[in-house]
This record gives C-alpha cells, sequence and structure tokens, in this order.
C-alpha cells in the first residue's frame, strides 16, 4: 500500500508552486498593461555597438543592416568592435569596411571578451545613449522611432526585446519557444522596474551612467553576462528605477541563434552559468522560486505511484500549467512565432525536467564561453 506524504511536504509544495503561479500571473497582467511614455523634446544622440569575434561568414550581411541604421534621425554612428578575430585578419576587415562610412575599432591586444568590447567601444562612442547589438542580429529603424519616447528623466537603461528569426527546425522552436517565455519574463519584470533578465543583443542604455557603474563592477573576470552584469551596474548605480522595459510592436530585434542542437544545448550551458555570479535579492529570489517550482514538479510525477499523493500531482501541475499558458501565449502572438505554439503543452510537461538537467550538467560542465 502506498505511504502517505508528510504533511508539511505537501503543504511546502503547493505554497511554493502557489508562489511561482502568482508571480507569472503578476508578470503576465503587467505584459498585457499599458504604460504611458514619456515625452521626448530633445533630439537623442545614439551610438550603435557591435562587438564580434570570428563572424566573417555572417558580418557583411550585418553591414548591410547597419547601413540602414544610419539613416535613423537619432544615431550618429554604427560602431563594429573586432575582439581578436581569427578568421579574418585586421587588413581584410579594413578592407571590407572601406567603402563604408561605419566605424571599426580592434580590441587592443591586452583586452579580450565581449565586455572589454563593449567597454572600449562605449569609450570611444560619441553618443550620449549607447544601443548594444551582436553581428547576428538584425535591428529595423523602427526601433528608435518608438524608443526615443520611452526615455524619460531617471531612466538609464531599457531592455528592448529580442526575436528569434524564423526557423523551420522543429525541435529548434522549442528552444525557441522557451527563449520567448524568458524574453516575456525579463520583460515584464524590467517593466515593474525591477531588474531580472536583459539581451545584450538589444540594450539601450546611458553612456554617463554606464561609465559611473563600470569602476564599481567586480564582474570583469567572469565569462560572458555583459547584458545582466550591465543592467545590473546601471541599478545599483541609479536606483532600480532606472530600469524599464520598451515593449511595442515595432521595437524588437532579431537574432539568428545556432542551429544545431549541440550549440543550442551550450548556449543554454552558458547562460545558466551566469546565475551565480549576478546577486541580488529580486533575482536570486526569482530564480530560487523558478527552480523549487520545476523541481517540486518533477519530483511529484516520479512519486506519483509511489505515495499517496490525494490528487497531489494533478493541483501541482494545473497551479502551474495555468499561468505558463498565459505568459507563453502572450510571448507567441508578441513575437509573431506562431510555429513555436505547438511546442506549449508539450514544452510545459517538458521544461522542469529539461531545466533539472540543465543545472545538474552546468555543475559539472565547463562550456566554451564566446
Amino acid at each position: 500500500m502506498p505511504a502517505e506524504l508528510p504533511v508539511t511536504w505537501i503543504i511546502g509544495s503547493l505554497l511554493i508552486v502557489g508562489s511561482y503561479a502568482s508571480l507569472l500571473l503578476i508578470f503576465f497582467i503587467v505584459l498585457i498593461g499599458r504604460r504611458k511614455n514619456g515625452s521626448n523634446p530633445e533630439q537623442l544622440k545614439i551610438s550603435v555597438l557591435i562587438p564580434f569575434k570570428n563572424e566573417g561568414g555572417i558580418l557583411e550581411k550585418r553591414i548591410e543592416n547597419a547601413k540602414s541604421l544610419q539613416k535613423c534621425n537619432h544615431v550618429l554612428e554604427v560602431i563594429f568592435i573586432n575582439d581578436h578575430s581569427t578568421d579574418l585578419t585586421s587588413d581584410q576587415l579594413n578592407d571590407i569596411f572601406k567603402n563604408t562610412s561605419l566605424k571599426l575599432l580592434h580590441l587592443p591586444s591586452d583586452a579580450t571578451g565581449k565586455k572589454a568590447a563593449i567597454h572600449f567601444g562605449v569609450h570611444s562612442a560619441i553618443g550620449s545613449w549607447i544601443l548594444t547589438s551582436d553581428a547576428d542580429t538584425r535591428i529595423d529603424s523602427e526601433v528608435f522611432e518608438s524608443l526615443i519616447y520611452k526615455v524619460k528623466p531617471g531612466i538609464s537603461c531599457i531592455v528592448l526585446p529580442v526575436r528569434p528569426a524564423d526557423d523551420k527546425h522543429v525541435v529548434r522552436a522549442l528552444f525557441d519557444l522557451e527563449f520567448i517565455a524568458l524574453q516575456a519574463v525579463g520583460l515584464a519584470s524590467a517593466k515593474m522596474q525591477l531588474p531580472l533578465l536583459a539581451n545584450g543583443a538589444a540594450l539601450f542604455f546611458r553612456k554617463e551612467t554606464y561609465l559611473e557603474a563600470a569602476s564599481q563592477r567586480a564582474d570583469w573576470k567572469i565569462p560572458g553576462g555583459d547584458d545582466l552584469f550591465t543592467m545590473f551596474s546601471i541599478a545599483r548605480k541609479a536606483g532600480r528605477q532606472a530600469v524599464t522595459a520598451h515593449i511595442d510592436r515595432r521595437a524588437y530585434a532579431e537574432a539568428e541563434f545556432p542551429e544545431t542542437l549541440k550549440s543550442l544545448w551550450e548556449q543554454r550551458l552558458r547562460w545558466i552559468q551566469k546565475v551565480p555570479g549576478v546577486g541580488g535579492l529580486w533575482y536570486t529570489s526569482v530564480a530560487w522560486l523558478v527552480l523549487a517550482a520545476n523541481v517540486i514538479f518533477v519530483v511529484s510525477w516520479i512519486i506519483a505511484g509511489m505515495a499517496e499523493t490525494s490528487n497531489l500531482v494533478w493541483y501541482i501541475a494545473m497551479l502551474k500549467t495555468l499561468p505558463e499558458l498565459f505568459i507563453l501565449g502572450w510571448a507567441v502572438l508578441y513575437f509573431q512565432r506562431r510555429e513555436t505554439a505547438w511546442w506549449i503543452v508539450p514544452g510545459m510537461l517538458i521544461y522542469p525536467f529539461y531545466l533539472t538537467i540543465l543545472i545538474l550538467s552546468g555543475m559539472f560542465i565547463k562550456p566554451t564561453w564566446k
């Protein structure tokens, strides 16, 4: 006869999963709500920074997009920063950029990595606002036309949405669904002026505040995390109210993601490696709550046949997945990735097991950083 589960475990599980569900519902309400944009009578001065390393295969396509950004009223310059690429020599890169008005900088020999490239680019930029992007990312000029109205006194960092480029690969669509769900959560939290997640493919910040915060950062030797650490350093310097999100259907960047499952998995391992170094009460609390809720979901199904659950598994499943359905539905519609909708129900069942395996893998496998 199956044993009964301890009452404390049952109550604790329902409290944790209930808190997780409540948080997602709050995020959903924030996402569908409207917030009045500020007015911006002054002409913004924007520098676009694009660090790259060994991106010769896609560089020309990105250069064409960068040329279109130069035509925007608010963009003063587009700067590419070469992080010691080995696929093309400095002379070859100089030739590629020779007939353009784009700027090309080469990172000094005593610096390396994306953080260093961005920092070097910020110091060289003439704009008072910086937009960071990636070599595999495309940004439409319409982003700037709507973004400028989000700038108002007290704001120093704006998180922009990043959309995965369309792809016909069925399994990759599951990873894309995961990504846009994380985007939705990060945008909602930033809109609440509680910094949580950001993406360096489209991060907009005030140059002056970035430089003021840079001297207090302790993450320079941590590989990766240029986006999160930049956002959190600005929040520490200027207050969390200095961070917000811009949610507008015309205002997202589009990024190319790895094509193979191995590359996608390695990308996720890199992301998970950032978590311990970020810190902050809100970030840490949300991270642990998400982990705990998903682990409880996994454990509940594992012990379902070994203990008298009194339908606990179904209560937990319904409590956890219903608000997830709202967030995923919003993300699919907002990012116009309707083909990922087929993965919503399977994804909600797979994700807790996937996340558990990913975290365990991250404890023992150290991925190669870009």
